[in-house]
């Protein structure tokens, strides 16, 4: 089954005048349990199309269907099947906690907070963040930052995540869980996964399909 479609996307902007095609005639269906890769020089597109996909950013023309419905113009109720990350962990509160990071995204998802916290420990003890749970996440590194947003992202069991260099400053051990965790999700979850990554070695060992 295709979790998302992708039919005649295209995207442009303004740069200084010229008119600059971030998308063009993108057609592409991705299958669930599967883990897709997308890699590609700087402003190729590949972080336009992550927030195309989130919503975030709006296509000039074409469609977006995320279990066989579509996400524009205003289906934004869909995104709730979708977990994302993207780069510079953008999706957390640098000024709560870890764990006040999970209880609130728990509310807002409409999940209940015991069971997103039980979920979210077992991931901070396996990121090795647990005995940060309490330190506000504006006093730690930036790796750790991108693992507590990783687990934010995960909290509703969405059928698609997508993941903006979800290895970004992330330790080798670190990135090596980070790894396993995006495999287990995809192959014993059934999840669909688009990863952008500079690290072809990232792309070879974990993604069964590639898109340049």
């Amino acid at each position: 089954m295709n979790t998302l479609i992708l039919q005649k996307l295209h995207k442009s902007f303004k740069n200084h005048g010229k008119i600059v095609k971030a998308l063009s005639d993108v057609n592409l269906a991705f299958d669930a349990g599967k883990i897709y890769g997308i890699i590609g020089p700087n402003g190729a597109g590949k972080t336009t199309l992550i927030k195309t996909v989130c919503g975030l950013i709006y296509p000039d023309t074409g469609h977006v269907l995320i279990n066989g419905a579509h996400l524009y113009p205003k289906n934004f109720k869909l995104l709730s099947q979708i977990g994302a990350i993207l780069e510079g962990s953008r999706n957390i509160f640098w000024n709560f906690t870890p764990l006040q990071n999970v209880k609130y995204f728990s509310l807002l998802k409409g999940i209940n907070p015991s069971i997103a916290t039980e979920r979210a420990l077992r991931l901070f003890k396996l990121f090795g963040l647990e005995e940060k749970v309490n330190t506000p996440v504006r006093n730690l590194s930036q790796g750790m930052k991108q693992k507590i947003a990783i687990i934010i992202s995960t909290l509703h069991n969405p059928s698609l995540l997508l993941l903006d260099e979800p290895t970004l400053g992330l330790d080798p051990v670190s990135s090596q869980h980070m790894q396993r965790l995006i495999k287990e999700l995809s192959h014993n979850e059934k999840k669909t996964i688009i990863l952008t990554s500079h690290h072809l070695d990232i792309i070879e060992k974990n993604c069964d399909y590639l898109v340049l």
